[in-house]
C-alpha cells in the first residue's frame, strides 16, 4: 500500500477580467473575474499485488479545492468555487509491457449564491463525472 500526498497553489489572482472585442472594434464586452488565489490538498492510495490478481493496481483519491469565487462577478460563463472530489481506479499489467488503466472521479462543487450588480443572479451548485481509459505499452527502443 503506498499513500500519496501533495498541496498545490493556482495562481488565479491575475484573472481580472475576460474582454471580447468585436471584429470591426466597435463592440467590446468586458466580463469581471476578479479571481482570487486557490489550493488544492490531494491524498491518494494506491494497492498493488493484489493477492489474487498479482497484475492488479488498485487507486482511491480525495481531493480538497479552496478556490474563493467572488460572489459579485460569478456567472454560469465560468463558475468555481470550492470543491470536493473523490475518484477510484484500476490498472492491470496485460503483459510487462502492456497496461490498461481505467479511473472514475466524482467532484461536488460548495453551493455559491451571486451577489452584487456585476454577478448573473443565482446560485451554483456545479457537480462534475470525470472518466478515463488508458493503455501503456513499455518499450526499450
Amino acid at each position: 500500500l503506498e499513500i500519496m500526498g501533495s498541496w498545490s497553489l493556482e495562481r488565479w489572482i491575475s484573472y481580472k477580467e475576460d474582454r471580447f472585442v468585436g471584429d470591426s472594434g466597435n463592440l467590446t464586452i468586458v466580463v469581471p473575474r476578479n479571481y482570487k488565489n486557490a489550493y488544492v490538498f490531494r491524498l491518494g492510495a494506491e494497492y498493488t499485488k493484489v493477492p489474487v490478481l498479482e497484475q492488479l493496481t488498485l487507486r482511491a483519491g480525495l481531493l480538497r479545492s479552496i478556490s474563493p469565487q467572488p460572489t459579485d462577478t460569478i456567472s454560469p460563463s465560468l463558475t468555481d468555487g470550492n470543491s470536493t472530489g473523490l475518484s477510484i481506479g484500476a490498472g492491470y499489467n496485460i503483459t510487462p509491457n502492456l497496461r490498461a488503466d481505467i479511473g472514475y472521479q466524482y467532484a461536488f462543487f460548495d453551493t455559491v449564491t451571486a451577489s452584487g450588480n456585476d454577478a448573473f443572479p443565482g446560485s451554483y451548485a456545479t457537480t462534475v463525472h470525470l472518466v478515463s481509459a488508458g493503455v501503456t505499452w513499455r518499450t526499450d527502443l
